[in-house]
């Protein structure tokens, strides 16, 4: 599956896939006629698109999103965007994506921004001194790849690092380049700056480009 035509994705409150969404709204007793409905009739998996494409993607998730969370409380926690972004993540970078690390992440993902902020002062982590290494990195790897026709990810980012702090900085670092969070619900109006370009290292170019020289598709 290939998408040649789409310059970068931008997915606004969307969600991995729809299974334990349709889980929400009816008993557990019901849930294997859920699963083949769901699966004959309406079968969004997200994730399963988005892993098929090589291009730039930037995750947007709402802080209280009431529609995609399967918290009672529309926790951060509960979102399913976050797993959106962490199978992605995994698809692209799993030499970075261990168990230990995903599970930091899963934590992460559950913090406000100012709690994010504060956890990597205590960490003493800045992953944006990561930001030249992985451009480069990826630059180098993706001429090897188009040489021999392989496609872009997976990635072999984070190999040869043995260095746990390492690994999690640059994790960081990719994370803020594939992920921001907007405030308020599911149908809150999305403010404008929230619509960029997504980041990719391979083209600088795209990203400082305007939202009018982009073929960008909006997913809602």
């Amino acid at each position: 599956m290939n998408y040649p035509d789409i310059a970068g994705l931008v997915l606004d409150a969307t969600f991995d896939n729809i299974d334990e969404l349709s889980r929400r709204v009816a008993p557990s007793i019901f849930d294997p006629v859920l699963e083949s409905v769901v699966k004959m009739y309406l079968d969004l998996n997200n994730l399963s698109h988005v892993i098929n494409y090589d291009g730039p993607v930037l995750i947007i998730r709402r802080s209280d999103d009431e529609v995609i969370s399967t918290g009672d409380d529309h926790s951060r926690a509960t979102n399913r965007g976050n797993h959106l972004l962490i199978g992605l993540l995994k698809h692209r970078f799993p030499y970075l994506m261990t168990v230990e690390n995903e599970s930091i992440l899963n934590a992460y993902l559950s913090l406000s921004a100012e709690e994010q902020r504060n956890t990597f002062n205590e960490l003493d982590y800045n992953p944006e001194e990561y930001g030249e290494l992985v451009a480069n990195f990826l630059k180098v790897e993706a001429l090897e790849k188009q040489i021999e026709s392989m496609p872009l990810y997976p990635s072999k980012l984070g190999k040869e690092i043995t260095e746990s702090d390492v690994q999690r900085n640059i994790l960081f670092y990719l994370v803020s380049k594939y992920f921001v969070e907007s405030p308020g619900s599911h149908c809150t109006p999305l403010a404008g700056k929230y619509l960029q370009p997504p980041w990719s290292p391979l083209t600088p170019s795209f990203s400082e480009s305007s939202e009018t020289d982009i073929d960008c598709k909006i997913v809602d």
